[in-house]
């Protein structure tokens, strides 16, 4: 027993004597950070030194060309300028053009969650013009558009795609002082929508599939650019007449037999841009004499628009509408080269024959 006692104590003095050797390593190791903290904590980044204008306006550039949106989460988002540090976050959270572009396109956040974020950013970009766009899950977009009707004061753009029932649409009746820009693509079925952007003042720019040209009002007058796309020429006909405003237009017909016997007149006095489609092929010649456009400068069109003489046709037509072209893409083939096209037309400056159409000749951005 006194053995084992002995042993004890023998044993507590050498951890004693151990505890001892450690706090004084420990000791000197916690004086040795000390000095070694003392310029890290003194020390200030130099990105931190930056006057946040500047910062700000570094952080815009993150963001994709406007007036794309850019993703509510993940290493894109404007969000992950908020995690580097409390600096980034205050200016961050304080920069209300950050948060005005919301789109409801994470497939892997469930539409609660990421209509939770866009109300976050909608309060963090405060009085700033909104620009949405819902076009990924049909279904999701209604919700995601009830959750930001009461915000359509603010609206700048609006870009949506809807399924074939309207029971769910949310009636967007009512004042958009601010809308300039409407992409609507509609599968509705029934004959009528609750979507209406009649009071919309500083609205001039429009593109609809057919189903949304047919049903949903908008004012035709006053727009300065449209793109109607999937429609019949006839369709286009009481729509255009409005449009004597219009600059830009791009038309992307589909034909039936019965369109080669409707008789058709566009005539669109400030048309500067026209851009012709046939998304099938199916175009019957001559439609482009059915276009009065005497501002035009610039003509988009599929070789099979033309006859079986192209250049005569083209050469008829200019003079016909007496427009001034400065630029001309013909789509498809020719049996005739870019160069002979420039000896035929030696006025316009940009003639050429080309095998796939340009994606964007619109100058308008809105």
């Amino acid at each position: 027993m006194l053995d084992r006692l002995q042993r004890a104590r023998t044993r507590v003095s050498d951890l004693d004597a151990q505890i001892q050797r450690l706090e004084v390593s420990i000791a000197i190791l916690r004086a040795e950070r000390l000095v070694l903290q003392e310029p890290l904590d003194s020390y200030t980044y130099p990105v931190l030194t930056l006057p946040t204008e500047i910062t700000c306006e570094i952080f815009l550039h993150f963001l994709p060309p406007y007036p794309a949106c850019p993703p509510i989460t993940g290493p894109f988002s404007p969000t992950i300028l908020t995690h580097v540090c409390r600096t980034w976050r205050d200016i961050a959270d304080a920069t209300p053009y950050l948060w005005s572009r919301i789109t409801l396109s994470a497939q892997e956040l469930s539409l609660d969650t990421q209509i939770e974020i866009s109300d976050l950013w909608i309060r963090r970009s405060r009085s700033r013009a909104l620009a949405i766009d819902l076009q990924n899950n049909q279904d999701q977009n209604l919700m995601g558009l009830k959750s930001l009707i009461a915000h359509r004061l603010r609206w700048e753009r609006l870009t949506l795609r809807i399924p074939t029932s309207t029971a769910d649409v949310p009636r967007t009746d009512g004042p958009m002082p601010l809308l300039r820009y409407l992409d609507i693509n509609s599968l509705f079925h029934e004959d009528s929508t609750p979507l209406t952007f009649l009071d919309a003042p500083l609205l001039r720019a429009v593109v609809f599939n057919y189903k949304a040209a047919a049903m949903i009002p908008v004012p035709w007058a006053q727009l300065t650019s449209l793109t109607l796309y999937y429609i019949f020429p006839h369709e286009c006909v009481p729509i255009l007449a409005q449009g004597l405003n219009l600059v830009h237009c791009e038309l992307r017909f589909v034909f039936s037999p019965e369109e080669t016997d409707v008789v058709l007149n566009f005539t669109l006095p400030r048309l500067q841009t026209l851009i012709l489609q046939d998304m099938y092929h199916e175009c019957p010649s001559g439609l482009l004499t059915s276009f009065v456009v005497p501002a035009l400068r610039t003509l988009q069109i599929p070789a099979w628009f033309f006859g079986s003489t192209p250049l005569d046709d083209l050469r008829a037509w200019i003079l016909k509408v007496g427009c001034k072209l400065q630029k001309v893409h013909i789509i498809g083939e020719l049996e005739t080269s870019d160069e002979a096209l420039r000896r035929e037309f030696p006025t316009i400056g940009d003639l050429s024959v080309r095998q796939y159409a340009d994606t964007d000749w619109n100058p308008f951005t809105y």
